[in-house]
């Protein structure tokens, strides 16, 4: 596990990515530390090492925001709520719906904000991977994308849920919606070089987001 990057968000506000687990899966952690409270995105793999990070922090848990509910994403859910069992577990409505997420007990849907502290953070509906994934998007910069989209990559189809015709909908979401300054910010780390990339530059040397922009 190694802490990744950190970025400032301004006014005692940060963001954290971690690359945690065998299958190099990113978690991410809102932090606004004026207040000393926090949130996780995509808790994966090793709750302790979250845990001691929370506590070096000094900060509270108070949520817990997941992009899709697939395993990588949340096995070490559990163990931080053992010691966060008040923090908030918030999914898409149509991610818990669609696979009975008895863990999450706050929906979001398309364009639902949340506060961490003073960050805003914004719930996009992004199908594809699964019927209900989405993505973040943090203090109006940075756009956490799970497994919708990778550095040079997009997430698989084929799993249950999964639709290819989703998948090209939410892509061309995310170009359309979004400003050629966004930080893409993956679920894994499936480029040898990047762990994260403009969205300017992804237009350029993502595939599927020039076959996307070109339609």
């Amino acid at each position: 596990m190694v802490l990744v990057s950190r970025f400032d968000l301004g006014n005692g506000g940060l963001l954290l990515q971690w690359k945690l687990g065998a299958m190099e899966n990113f978690t991410y952690l809102i932090v606004d530390e004026a207040v000393g409270v926090a949130s996780l995105i995509d808790p994966g793999w090793d709750s302790d090492f979250i845990l001691a990070e929370l506590d070096n922090l000094s900060c509270s848990l108070e949520s817990v925001l997941l992009t899709h509910h697939h395993f990588d994403h949340v096995d070490a859910l559990g163990g931080v709520l053992k010691s966060f069992p008040r923090a908030r577990v918030y999914a898409t409505a149509q991610e818990k719906s669609y696979y009975n997420l008895e863990y999450v007990n706050e929906t979001l849907n398309d364009g639902d904000f949340i506060k961490v502290g003073s960050i805003k953070v914004q719930c996009v509906l992004t199908p594809g991977h699964t019927s209900g994934s989405c993505c973040y998007f943090v203090a109006d910069k940075y756009l956490c994308t799970g497994d919708t989209l990778f550095v040079d990559s997009c997430g698989r189809c084929d799993l249950e849920g999964g639709s290819a015709y989703d998948m090209q909908s939410s892509l061309k979401k995310i170009v359309s919606s979004f400003s050629d300054d966004t930080v893409i910010l993956p679920g894994h780390k499936y480029d040898d070089e990047r762990d994260q990339d403009t969205l300017a530059n992804q237009k350029r040397t993502n595939y599927y987001l020039r076959f996307n922009h070109e339609l």
